[in-house]
């Protein structure tokens, strides 16, 4: 499940939560920009706030929480086949994918991650490029 809450003058409450139904694994972002990760199989993710590109050595789940607009976020150039990476925008801005020589969604095209917004994507080699698996 994937709670996605408005801006609030409260910096504690959470600008995103995303949860297992049994709420026993989660990933939390506050909106003062605090990250936080519970549970056995959520290991960890990549919090980023400026332009970065993400290898095979980043975590599978990237979280962006950019102070702005304009910030670029550039995905792996040679991720293997069926490799998955879950992009969060845990901000009030969108962010940019880049899409490092590879097709998004179909397209030759970067995709603009809207604000507070997850997707996963997988990479299905040369030919499809990144497609988006879950959106929400």
């Amino acid at each position: 499940r994937t709670h996605i809450k408005g801006s609030t003058s409260d910096s504690s409450a959470y600008a995103l939560k995303i949860d297992n139904a049994s709420d026993t694994e989660s990933l939390s972002v506050r909106n003062d920009g605090q990250m936080n990760t519970s549970g056995s199989r959520i290991k960890g993710f990549d919090a980023f706030t400026a332009d970065a590109t993400l290898t095979q050595s980043s975590k599978s789940v990237a979280v962006f929480n950019p102070p702005g607009t304009g910030q670029v976020i550039t995905m792996h150039l040679s991720p293997p086949d069926g490799y998955e990476q879950v992009t969060v925008n845990a901000s009030a801005f969108a962010v940019t994918l880049g899409r490092n020589s590879q097709l998004m969604d179909g397209a030759a095209a970067n995709y603009t991650l809207p604000a507070n917004t997850s997707i996963t994507w997988q990479f299905f080699g040369a030919t499809l490029g990144w497609l988006i698996i879950s959106n929400g």
